[in-house]
């Protein structure tokens, strides 16, 4: 059978059943949701100071990578890993 016939059947996506396509996005889309909502209620908790860039930038990027997939776990990763400046200790 050609691969290229089997990627447009009916009822298949990128060569999978429309079941297994489902069980691969469905777990992908609830990390992608609860990464996009950890990092809005770490957002709303943290000081203006403390955010590079600013939380009206943040906030707009983050709703953006809520809508966005693949490249919707991009975001919440960038804040957790460049937005937020490391603690100071006093």
């Amino acid at each position: 059978m050609d691969y290229l016939a089997s990627t447009t059947m009916p009822g298949k996506i990128f060569g999978l059943t429309i079941k297994q396509f489902l069980a691969v996005i469905i777990p992908i889309m609830a990390i992608q949701i609860g990464l996009v909502i950890a990092a809005l209620v770490s957002l709303k908790r943290q000081n203006p100071a403390a955010i590079r860039g600013g939380k009206l930038l943040w906030t707009i990027i983050l709703i953006i990578c809520l809508f966005e997939y693949p490249l919707g776990l991009l975001g919440p990763i960038l804040y957790f890993t460049i937005a937020r400046k490391p603690y100071e200790h006093e």
